[in-house]
């Protein structure tokens, strides 16, 4: 949305293109996943999931999918959350640059509109950075709680 969509840089895990946003944002996850020591948490949760589902045939639990389906729908509604601010701030500048270019049909709008909008979602991402890390780590531990089946609905 902010413009930087042809920035793009090559993904070896992918192996294919990735914005450089996504990278950079992909690359804060990762470091907040660090830095609350989830590695660690990972591993202790694995290590509990065997005291709590022993290996060997047992069938599924009835209501694991609607677990599953209750998982996915707290995943998007907090991607959504999270990059609700930053899309509202854009979504009002493209709404201004459309006005503007109604009531100023002879200013040219490639020259000013890109600009302006990636200044807008630079200056929105930096002071929305600051209030991710909290979020971030809600769903960690969110995720972490549910991989041993104590999924609660508590959002962000």
């Amino acid at each position: 949305q902010m413009g930087l969509g042809f920035a793009s840089a090559y993904d070896p895990q992918t192996a294919g293109q990735t914005a450089v946003i996504s990278e950079f944002l992909g690359l804060l996850a990762l470091l907040v996943f660090m830095s609350i020591n989830g590695h660690l948490m990972v591993i202790a949760t694995l290590a509990q999931s065997f005291a709590l589902i022993p290996i060997g045939i047992q069938s599924a639990d009835p209501t694991s999918w609607h677990k599953l389906a209750q998982a996915g729908s707290i995943i998007f509604s907090s991607g959504l959350f999270l990059a609700l601010p930053i899309l509202v701030a854009l979504m009002i500048t493209n709404l201004a640059l459309a006005v503007l270019s109604r009531a100023a049909p002879q200013l040219n709008l490639m020259a000013i509109g890109f600009p302006l909008t990636l200044a807008l979602g630079f200056a929105s991402l930096i002071v929305a950075l600051p209030y991710l890390s909290q979020p971030l780590q809600q769903l960690f531990e969110l995720g972490l709680r549910s991989m041993i089946g104590n999924l609660s609905p508590r959002m962000l």
